[in-house]
């Protein structure tokens, strides 16, 4: 996978990586030379801080290697109870499991997990191939769509089979840009922007745009000279005011209605925070981070972390949007099969009691990242092609681009 924030902005393996890097090298090291014992034992400590998927599954590998039967179905029941897709009959890590009666059930039910659920269809189809547009956000009262591009800098506004900059590249000092929300009260759009290279590495900004003209109507920036940021998403509560995700400072900062600076709003810390969401009666924040989904009570700030219930995984999520009591989560397993997935809460916004997958293995799929939501469906960039963009900046291959796809997903 790519470093630099242009990928460790969406995708949870890297978050991982940018959040525990010696831990990380290590374990690799480890599951690369076959090292079992030694590849068990530090990943069982990063289970302490997250149970990603990912390191799950290399742990089974890992016991079953090690002629450790138990531990390792143990690990692949817990990835089937998830609702993951694994072809683990395939794998020839596996072997000393093949005569197992339990592998062969565990097999037949990653094979259930893996059957695509196709609900989307598309909506929108741009040209600039690339874009790699990383936020979405459609303005309510015309349905028109605007999109962030990491790799040009630039927003864009789609109208009527259309595309037009909505600003040009780098203007306002804009850096690259991600998450985006419109407030309809105001008619106005706030943009996400962060650096990842050059002298201003480490630097971002929340831009604040009038919808109409395309003006700039203020930019609130932090530098870099303290610690390093990157502002990734954000959501509008019920006063206007503006709560957004650092990334890099794990952190969540707020910009009241009327404010000339942002403050941190909470004194928790989180690792990697990413998307966020905000209920209908503006009482609770909802961010993802590194170790999965979090509860922040308003005003004051207190933090729980919600429960999965053994039924699903909350790591891994970029877009997080609340919707008639329910999260809706643009997420990365650490397996290919992204997915759109829908979390009901409990009464106490506390613990998922159901997990209902929307969307997973579309053809058009390459690295999802975010969506909005717009008239009873929701809409989400399919394939920004994040991977296509390399530490330096440029395009690895840009003759393999695809064109931009928005996706359409009724609810």
């Amino acid at each position: 996978m790519l470093r630099g924030f242009l990928l460790t902005a969406c995708l949870g393996l890297s978050l991982i990586a940018r959040s525990q890097p010696d831990l990380i090298q290590q374990i690799q090291q480890a599951y690369q030379a076959n090292a079992y014992d030694r590849h068990i034992e530090l990943t069982k400590r990063l289970l302490t801080v997250s149970r990603h998927p990912h390191y799950l599954y290399q742990l089974a590998e890992s016991y079953a290697g090690n002629r450790q039967p138990t531990e390792a179905l143990a690990f692949l029941r817990e990835l089937a109870d998830k609702q993951l897709p694994y072809a683990i009959s395939a794998n020839p890590k596996f072997e000393s499991l093949r005569a197992n009666p339990a592998f062969a059930t565990l097999a037949q039910r990653f094979s259930a997990n893996a059957r695509p659920v196709q609900r989307s269809q598309r909506a929108a189809t741009l040209t600039d191939s690339t874009l790699i547009p990383e936020g979405i956000a459609l303005d309510p009262a015309t349905g028109d769509t605007y999109l962030s591009s990491l790799f040009q800098n630039k927003i864009v506004h789609y109208s009527s089979g259309h595309e037009y900059n909505f600003t040009a590249q780098r203007q306002d000092g804009l850096y690259a840009t991600l998450g985006m929300k419109i407030n309809p009260a105001t008619q106005e759009l706030w943009v996400c922007s962060a650096a990842d290279r050059g002298p201003d590495k480490g630097k971002s900004g929340l831009f604040r745009y009038q919808l109409s003209s395309g003006k700039l109507i203020k930019k609130y920036l932090v530098s870099n000279q303290q610690a390093t940021h990157l502002f990734n998403d954000l959501v509008i509560g019920p006063s206007s005011e503006v709560y957004l995700t650092d990334s890099e400072a794990g952190r969540v900062y707020v910009l009241k209605d009327g404010a000339d600076t942002l403050a941190r709003f909470t004194d928790a810390n989180f690792i990697y925070p990413n998307g966020i969401a905000i209920d209908a009666a503006g009482k609770h924040l909802f961010i993802a981070d590194f170790r999965g989904l979090h509860r922040l009570d308003l005003p004051s700030g207190r933090m729980v972390s919600i429960s999965d219930g053994g039924r699903t995984y909350l790591t891994g999520i970029d877009g997080l949007y609340y919707t008639e009591g329910t999260l809706l989560a643009i997420q990365d397993s650490g397996h290919q099969d992204d997915r759109i997935v829908r979390f009901r809460l409990d009464a106490d916004q506390q613990n998922v009691v159901n997990a209902e997958v929307l969307q997973t293995t579309h053809p058009d799929f390459e690295t999802p990242t975010t969506g909005c939501l717009y008239k009873n469906a929701f809409y989400y960039i399919a394939n920004s092609q994040l991977r296509k963009i390399t530490s330096d900046g440029k395009l690895s291959d840009p003759a393999s681009l695809k064109r931009p796809i928005i996706m359409r997903l009724n609810l």
